[in-house]
């Protein structure tokens, strides 16, 4: 958290035009895009982790785990499909579930046909509480697309992220090692006789 907000400070600075430091050439880490969707990314982040908060006694991780196992009641979740929807590992899981079971917002009961595994379900105050958090981040999602910008350039946001996601998740499941290896820009046998 600290970091993030010394990074988004940093990057507050740098498009506010303040000049880089003193004795530094005009190199930049990151891309002005990568930069400003990062800032952008954190800020969205603590803004919606204080709604939750404020409006559900919730994280924003608790929310989305409340909210992934509202989009499939009554039927239950296993821990694996909720780490998938979150994009988190389990160790991060397990703890949400804890947490969320003691609050008595969830229940784990053992899996019908296994043992071994575990099914996940809302419990009537679980369901409560995402849909009354739920309202709270719905008004502001709007507050904050209305004073973004107009319709017309909204509506490409969301097709865009997806795409970005897309070639993000794509190269997060690649082998990365050819851009350490190969000056940047330039893949492996890219100027090899064809």
């Amino acid at each position: 958290m600290i970091c993030e907000r010394a990074y988004t400070r940093r990057v507050t600075r740098v498009h506010q035009g303040s000049s880089a430091p003193t004795g530094t050439a005009s190199w930049r880490a990151l891309e002005p895009a990568t930069e400003s969707l990062i800032a952008a990314g954190a800020e969205l982040g603590r803004l919606l982790d204080h709604i939750a908060r404020r409006s559900g006694s919730l994280t924003f991780a608790q929310y989305q785990l409340l909210g992934a196992l509202r989009g499939a009641h009554p039927q239950p979740l296993e821990p694996w499909e909720l780490g998938r929807a979150l994009g988190a590992g389990s160790a991060q899981v397990t703890a949400l579930l804890d947490h969320l079971e003691r609050a008595g917002l969830l229940v784990r009961q053992a899996h019908e046909h296994d043992r071994r595994r575990r099914l996940v379900r809302l419990t009537d105050m679980g369901v409560e509480r995402v849909e009354q958090v739920g309202r709270h981040i719905t008004a502001v999602e709007r507050m904050v697309f209305e004073r973004a910008g107009d319709a017309d350039q909204l509506k490409h946001l969301a097709p865009t992220a997806d795409r970005l996601r897309a070639v993000l998740s794509e190269l997060l499941a690649s082998d990365l090692s050819f851009s350490l290896d190969a000056d940047p820009g330039r893949r492996p046998g890219a100027d090899a006789p064809i």
